[in-house]
């Protein structure tokens, strides 16, 4: 049966299949716990090791991109990653992982992941559009120890560094550390009873400069959107103070903080050939923008917290598995700005800043919904004859921002359904396997509610705002569109050399109807892999 050693509550031994064929991705798939919050999962692993080395290629293009997107981009991958047992109470995991994207007529956001921040900052004008380039590092390491026939204690620490640079003027040039690290457990009452409960604290810092080159005249600016595009425009490099202290200030780097404290609770029924897990977690996030230090300005500081149930529902059959997925996310943040002074002795000329108590310039909320149904058929070696999907997702953002006495309220939800399907074909010692996918999107919402709390007098400074890209998101979003995919898999075993390489090709097409906003309505995406497992 597919589940070989799982429903062995004892430790696990690995189970004996044939390494000429199995490989690392549906041996992740076969049981929710190895990839799920919790390290301790990992004792599920059921065979003795598989690694994975990979490197990768992909090209996209079209104008039917995002407004933080580039219309055409080239990217470089290399992964490697390992399942290692130990022995039966120790299970050993471990990535590595390099990434290179550049990209042309790249503008909008300077924030590596606009939709993270609380805030955005935004180029003001689209002749600024130029080539951008983004390298990852990313490292993980992780066990699970089975302390008794009964305890297991998972460990988990994800490192990744980032480098984001725009080679045209106004330029950014961004550096980010993304560390998380975790400690899980999981209790087995009874075959049939399995509770678990996990730790992780993560801190992302990402320090933002901007910097132009030469000597020129033209002047530059850029939108601090609390939210909607709306906001107040800066002009670089004085700031919205009159010296080089806003957000986009001339001299240095400033950093964007977040502490994310996340507790989570896993409960797992299992019977003779069903298994339902379910997975409840809560965060807690605060943060600010800027150095807070009596030298140095912070310019805004955010809280808020996140809730996420997520839950697997498995048949198993003697070689056939149906699988139910479902996930639920809330978060809600909300943003403060700061109000310094900045104070200069006039005996020394040193100054440091006062503030005054900080202003709600913008929350943002946002919710996700997903259900998934897998079914896998005739399953040998970790690899179904042949494996559909349908899903179903829904994304609903709200926010509110704030200019006082102005405001701007925004909605936009997004609904995907998809349905894909693969065929694995072994024939001698050659593995083929082509996938095909469907997806359709739509959405609905309101890009503007404008208004004010308080009747404006004829001095109060009117917001800025970047309508156009107010309409471009909302289209990219909301737009009926159909995405379509296609994927090729050849993959053979060498003996010899104890190995199964592999070398993959998939391409995928958007087409989007009736848009107004991008330059086109199309989309393309094809990607090389070449591999092997051992």
């Amino acid at each position: 049966m597919l589940l070989g050693g799982v429903l062995n509550f004892a430790p696990i031994a690995a189970q004996s299949v044939s390494r000429e064929w199995y490989d690392t991705n549906y041996l992740e798939k076969s049981d929710v716990r190895i990839t799920g919050n919790n390290a301790s999962g990992l004792r599920y692993f059921n065979v003795d090791k598989s690694s994975i080395v990979e490197l990768g290629i992909k090209n996209s293009n079209g104008g039917f991109i995002n407004y933080c997107d580039p219309d055409n981009s080239f990217a470089v991958n290399a992964n490697a990653e390992s399942y290692f047992r130990y022995n039966p109470q120790v299970v050993l995991y471990g990535k590595i992982n390099y990434t290179n994207l550049q990209g042309n007529n790249w503008g909008g956001s300077a924030f590596y992941d606009p939709y993270y921040n609380p805030f955005d900052l935004v180029e003001f004008s689209d002749n600024t559009k130029g080539k951008k380039e983004q390298e990852i590092y990313h490292l993980i390491g992780a066990l699970s120890f089975d302390a008794t026939e009964k305890f297991t204690l998972g460990l988990n620490f994800d490192y990744k560094t980032l480098n984001y640079t725009k080679f045209k003027d106004l330029r950014h040039a961004n550096t980010m550390l993304d560390l998380s690290a975790d400690i899980g457990t999981f209790y087995r009452f009874s075959s049939l009873f399995e509770l678990g409960a996990n730790y992780d604290y993560r801190r992302t810092i990402e320090k933002v400069g901007f910097y132009k080159e030469g000597v020129t005249d033209e002047k530059y600016a850029s939108l601090i959107d609390y939210g909607g595009f709306f906001g107040k425009k800066e002009d670089y490099p004085t700031g919205s103070s009159g010296v080089s202290d806003g957000y986009t200030r001339e001299s240095g780097s400033i950093p964007m903080i977040n502490h994310i404290h996340s507790l989570s609770l896993q409960v797992n029924l299992t019977s003779s050939n069903i298994r339902f897990f379910n997975d409840l977690i809560f965060k807690t996030r605060e943060g600010y923008y800027g150095e807070k230090s009596s030298s140095k300005i912070y310019y805004t500081e955010h809280n808020g917290n996140a809730f996420a149930y997520k839950a697997s529902l498995s048949l198993f059959q003697e070689k056939n598995r149906h699988t139910i997925s479902a996930e639920i996310y809330k978060e809600d943040i909300d943003n403060y700005e700061t109000s310094p002074r900045r104070i200069t002795s006039s005996e020394t000329g040193s100054y440091y800043y006062e503030y005054y108590d900080p202003v709600d310039v913008g929350t943002k909320s946002t919710l996700k919904s997903s259900a998934v149904y897998t079914y896998w058929h005739n399953i040998n070696n970790y690899i179904p004859d042949w494996g559909v999907s349908a899903a179903y997702n829904m994304v609903e953002r709200k926010s509110t921002a704030i200019y006082y006495p102005y405001y701007r309220k925004q909605n936009i939800r997004t609904h995907t359904m998809s349905l894909s399907g693969e065929r694995n074909i072994i024939q001698d010692k050659n593995q083929y396997r082509i996938s095909l996918g469907a997806s359709y999107q739509l959405g609905n919402g309101n890009p503007m509610n404008d208004g004010f709390y308080a009747m404006p007098n004829e001095t109060a400074k009117k917001p800025s705002s970047l309508d156009h890209l107010v309409m471009k998101e909302f289209e990219y979003l909301t737009a009926d569109q159909v995405k379509l995919n296609i994927g090729l898999y050849y993959s053979r075993p060498f003996p010899t050399l104890n190995i199964k390489g592999y070398a993959a090709l998939d391409y995928s097409y958007t087409n989007a109807f009736d848009t107004e906003y991008m330059s086109s309505n199309y989309f393309h995406e094809v990607s090389f892999k070449v591999g092997c497992f051992f």
